[in-house]
């Protein structure tokens, strides 16, 4: 898993909680975001599979995927007061390589998975660049024909100065433990409206990374409407880790540059705030990496759990 962190708008990151975890739940549980931080992960796994059987014994594939997590902040409204409860990290925008993941992405889960082709570099290669093309339709009219190009690009474009941080990590706990010490004083976030710290370290050690979801399916009779419609939030357990790097931060050590071009189809930059200095309507931004690491590791995705579903229709 390669991870570029860049900053994003705390407001445009809450407008897409509300559109996709709390305007649907009408407010009986809340999601705000938790940072400004936003992590573009590029990802390949070798050998995916299901854990139960028969699936478990028909074999394996291989997935490549691009994914925009935010981390956010789960809790309830009572009165004037938000009371944080847990965690959980939210995609936006994921892309991945072939049906059958992007398909068992969102019938199971409801991860919102569109298809792309990438380049992602083997772990005995130079990060040198990682690209996402998919389909996109440049602007909307009736007459737009959808075309297959790039959205987005990660270039490496200098190696500067070495910094003490800069280095190998043999342990998860190592590799976590210097990252949020780069992005955090203290390791600790505050919610936004209160003055609450998390303690962002102590969570991330737990080696399980929550996430949250919108699982949805269209009505067949109301195409406007859900016939089902709830949020999940499943754990992605950590297993084996085979160790880490961080390539540059902040000035030191490897930079690397974002280029997101800009679609009618494909909002990336307006959705998540991202497009801070650059002129409504620009066709690219390029926006500068504030972190870049690498991680390799085995992970379990498990069952999810309902904490919020629609009524059911008669």
């Amino acid at each position: 898993m390669y991870g570029f962190v860049v900053e994003g708008s705390m407001a445009k990151l809450q407008e897409v909680c509300d559109k996709y975890l709390n305007d649907p739940n009408n407010g009986e549980i809340e999601y705000r975001p938790a940072m400004n931080y936003l992590i573009l992960t590029f990802n390949k796994i070798d050998s995916l599979t299901s854990i139960y059987p028969p699936d478990y014994d028909k074999g394996t594939v291989h997935e490549e995927e691009a994914i925009f997590w935010m981390l956010t902040v789960v809790g309830k409204r009572v009165g004037p007061l938000f009371i944080a409860e847990r965690l959980a990290w939210f995609m936006p925008y994921l892309y991945v390589n072939n049906c059958p993941i992007l398909v068992y992405g969102r019938e199971v889960y409801g991860f919102f998975k569109q298809l792309g082709t990438f380049q992602i570099p083997d772990l005995n290669q130079e990060p040198d660049l990682l690209t996402v093309d998919t389909l996109v339709f440049k602007e909307f009219s009736p007459t737009s024909q959808s075309l297959d190009t790039r959205l987005l690009e990660v270039q490496r474009i200098s190696t500067v100065d070495k910094h003490q941080a800069i280095k190998t990590w043999d342990t998860f706990e190592e590799a976590i433990t210097a990252i949020a010490s780069l992005l955090f004083n203290n390791n600790e976030i505050t919610i936004p409206g209160l003055q609450l710290p998390f303690n962002l370290l102590e969570y991330l050690l737990n080696r399980v990374v929550p996430l949250v979801t919108l699982k949805q399916i269209r009505d067949v009779e109301n195409s406007k409407k859900a016939c089902y419609q709830a949020l999940i939030e499943s754990p992605m357990q950590l297993q084996t880790f085979y160790g880490g790097k961080l390539f540059g931060f902040n000035g030191f050590g490897d930079q690397f540059q974002l280029k997101i071009n800009n679609f009618a189809s494909q909002p990336i930059v307006q959705d998540l705030g991202l497009d801070k200095g650059y002129p409504a309507g620009s066709d690219s931004v390029n926006i500068f990496v504030k972190l870049g690491f690498v991680l390799h590791f085995d992970f379990t995705l498990k069952d999810g759990k309902t904490v919020w579903q629609a009524p059911q229709k008669n």
